[in-house]
């Protein structure tokens, strides 16, 4: 098995692309229309939000998977204590980091009913993914502390923060493993990567030292390469909502992780992790038993194919793609398989209608890429 699908089952996204005609706009929106300016406001709290910040988070809800950015949202909210505003610049980066960028989900530890542990919210998972699970001495990798302790990121500066979720650099050299997106990440605008420490500075310190990452998982000598923007498809200038478009490509391949989920894996030590010839044609596989979902899943759910060919989702409009992102529900009606992170109880519930709408947008513009991939179906329990 690949290394990306043992990888965190919290982490796979799913998203639809497909052709169809002019759609209705989703319900009301309190979205600015500005690329790179402020953040989003708490669950409920009525805040305005940017259109470029998107992303995801844990599993629907239909298989038992639980969002750990569902309830983390709502952590940071609106105001700040006694009813004060917060800093507009931090509530973008708790956007980002709950709903966006993922990191909820692979850094914060899961109860055993699989909800997320708020008393460690941030503070790392010891051996969050275990490629030999039968032996103690191999195959854990573990997910960084990110709150503001001294076993986290209290003594880290900013701009070393930066450059480990930017580059995959260390402060002491060290290249991450990339299973962590930098290379992705990278490619997200200076004023977010700032908004991301503005918010992860306000995280409570938590006392978790994590154990050093063993083989297959240990730190490589070089980076992996950062995508090349140049080769991630742009619609053509004056095209038919462009301006949507461009925000929803932002959303989908710089700053959230759409591009990584869905696009193909190149061979292990390759420099690019993702052949980006077949970007957002899907493929990636997850195995059922690494999810944690029952017998009625398939034992093997695979990323679906955002293009607008006929093995992609061709028949879907832009509607059909808000509507999967914000309510889990295909056009026929059936849920989101995990580990989409879809509907009310997943990352992509929080989406604003605006930055759904740039998603699908972009998506309805790649084009067609032939991948025919088994669609995930739930059978009766």
């Amino acid at each position: 098995m690949r290394l990306h699908a043992v990888l965190c089952s919290m982490v796979a996204l799913g998203l639809m692309s497909a052709c169809g005609g002019d759609d209705d706009a989703p319900g009301s929106s309190t979205t600015s229309a500005t690329t790179n300016s402020g953040g989003s406001a708490g669950e409920g709290t009525g805040g305005t939000t940017s259109t470029t910040s998107t992303g995801g988070s844990a599993g629907e809800g239909t298989g038992g998977t639980t969002s750990t950015t569902g309830g983390a949202a709502g952590m940071s909210g609106g105001a700040g204590e006694g009813g004060a505003p917060v800093d507009p610049e931090v509530a973008r980066g708790e956007y980002l980091v709950n709903v966006v960028s993922v990191c909820t989900d692979c850094h914060t530890p899961r109860n055993p009913d699989g909800s997320p542990d708020f008393d460690n919210f941030l503070a790392g998972v010891e051996c969050f993914i275990d490629a030999d699970p039968a032996d103690d001495e191999v195959g854990c990798l573990s997910s960084r502390n990110l709150t503001n302790h001294e076993t986290g990121l209290e003594n880290r500066s900013d701009e070393e923060i930066k450059n480990m979720f930017l580059s995959g650099l260390r402060p002491n050299g060290e290249v991450l493993h990339p299973i962590m997106p930098y290379w992705s990440y990278g490619n997200m605008t200076e004023e977010d990567a700032d908004a991301i420490v503005a918010y992860l500075r306000t995280i409570p310190g938590v006392e978790h030292e994590l154990p050093p990452n063993q083989a297959p998982f240990l730190a490589p000598e070089q980076p992996a390469v950062r995508v090349d923007l140049d080769e991630v498809f742009e619609p053509e200038p004056g095209s038919n909502r462009y301006a949507s478009a461009m925000r929803g490509r932002y959303l989908a391949a710089q700053a959230g992780v759409c591009l990584e989920c869905h696009t193909p894996e190149t061979e292990p030590g390759t420099p690019e992790p993702r052949d980006l010839s077949l970007a957002f044609s899907g493929g990636n596989m997850f195995a059922r038993d690494a999810l944690g979902l029952p017998p009625n899943f398939p034992e093997e759910i695979y990323t679906r194919n955002l293009t607008g060919d006929a093995t992609g989702l061709a028949d879907w409009n832009r509607q059909d793609i808000v509507r999967l992102l914000k309510e889990g529900l295909t056009p026929t009606d059936k849920p989101a398989c995990p580990p989409m992170p879809a509907g009310p109880m997943g990352a992509f519930g929080r989406l604003t209608d605006e930055d759904a709408l740039d998603i699908a947008t972009y998506l309805k513009t790649l084009p067609p890429i032939e991948n025919e991939l088994p669609i995930c179906e739930i059978t009766a329990p």
